[in-house]
This record gives C-alpha cells, sequence and structure tokens, in this order.
C-alpha cells in the first residue's frame, strides 16, 4: 500500500543529527547519525532510525552509572573505550528511545523553559546539548 508522507517529523528527527557535549561524562565525544531516508515501523508506531556513539573511560557498564571526564588523565589512567548503539526516533521527531531504560529522552529546543540550550533532556535528568549540527 501507499507509506504515509514523512512530512514535518522528518525535519524535526534531523535535528537530533550531529555532535554534542554530555554534561555527566565532559570531554567524550558523543555523536547521532539519523537515518531519514524512510520510517521503519514496528507495533510500537513508525520511527526513524538513529545511530548514537561515542566514547567513555573505563571498562564496559561504567559510562552509564559514573559521572566521569574524558580528560586526559582520566584517559591514561582508565584507557577510552568506544561504543554505540542504535535507537529509535519518534515519526514526530520529538522523542528518542534505544530501549534500553536509560537512553529514553525528548529534544529540548532552544529557550524552551526559559532555558538557553538545545539538545536532548534525558529521562534520568542529563542534558547532551548539541554542539555542532550536522552538515546537510
Amino acid at each position: 500500500g501507499l507509506r504515509p508522507a514523512l512530512g514535518p517529523g522528518r525535519f524535526r528527527a534531523t535535528r537530533f543529527e550531529g555532535e554534542y557535549s554530555d554534561l555527566l561524562h565532559p570531554l567524550c565525544d558523543r555523536k547521532i547519525a539519523v537515518d531519514t531516508s524512510a520510517l521503519k515501523q514496528s507495533g510500537g508506531g513508525d520511527y526513524f532510525l538513529a545511530t548514537f556513539s561515542g566514547n567513555d573511560i573505563g571498562p564496559p557498564g561504567v559510562g552509564n552509572v559514573v559521572r566521569a571526564s574524558c580528560d586526559a588523565e582520566s584517559v591514561s589512567r582508565y584507557g577510552l573505550r568506544d561504543w554505540s548503539f542504535e535507537a529509535r526516533i519518534s515519526r514526530d521527531g520529538e522523542q528518542v528511545d534505544a530501549g534500553d531504560g536509560v537512553h529514553v529522552g525528548r529534544w529540548h529546543p532552544r529557550a524552551a523553559d526559559g532555558e538557553a540550550w538545545e539538545g536532548i533532556r534525558w529521562k534520568d535528568g542529563n542534558r547532551w546539548l548539541l554542539e555542532q549540527q550536522a552538515a546537510e
């Protein structure tokens, strides 16, 4: 059958694409790439597929719990670990969910709630601040 038009959700989903700073993990890389070529379909609703990637210090499993900077001293002491995972951006381009119960959040437009930042507000209260929007 006919697939629904992607409409404004595609435009809003692309704003997730770019490089971020993570307030819980200063100086660690945070990048998001979004595939807006087509809506994926699932029982929970249509979505755009996003790939999150970056690095943290220390062994796997530590990064989500411990506040840790990727500064030179920490990297030399604990090592640097790359990671990536896939997440779903809602059809309307407002919410993100990796299905792990941790990486669940919504887009925070600049000046929303009187706060002058743009990026992702995660359900645990952490924020990823958009540093650089991906090139068109």
